[in-house]
């Protein structure tokens, strides 16, 4: 078998990383076509011993939100199920302000108190295919009363 050139093998490579580059940038228009997974997202320290969580959608869908501790894991189902959009309006923002909001005690799925540390919202767009992890954080130190 005949081997290629360093320069045929060269030019492999520049038009191989080239044509990753506009599938990626393809990749990244569509995205933000398709515009936030989830937008508002307001997580208020405890009050009465809970968190209040609340987000909005940027359309209909099914959902699984969740709280997720810091490498990621689920810690907490907050819900499941079909939920409400808000479609952008007239100035972007969304049109009919519909939050959905949570009440979480600090607490994971056996009833038992999660470690202290930071944790954030995960939400799951079932329908859109995306996953959106909040960038703002609910700091967990157990000196607020549960």
């Amino acid at each position: 078998m005949k081997r290629a050139s360093p320069g045929v093998l060269a030019a492999i490579c520049v038009a191989a990383l080239a044509l990753a580059t506009v599938v990626a940038m393809v990749a990244t228009q569509r995205l933000r076509q398709e515009g936030t997974v989830v937008s508002d997202i307001k997580m208020k320290t405890p009050e009465h011993g809970r968190y209040r969580i609340c987000f909005q959608l940027p359309r209909d869908d099914t959902i699984e939100a969740e709280i997720v501790d810091g490498a990621q894991r689920p810690v907490f189902v907050l819900a499941t199920g079909f939920l409400e959009g808000d479609p952008p309006g007239d100035e972007g923002r969304p049109a009919k302000e519909t939050a959905h909001c949570y009440d979480w005690d600090g607490r994971d799925e056996d009833g038992v108190p999660v470690a202290a540390g930071e944790y954030r919202l995960r939400v799951t767009l079932a329908d859109a295919d995306r996953v959106a992890v909040s960038g703002e954080k609910l700091r967990v130190t157990w000196a607020e009363p549960l």
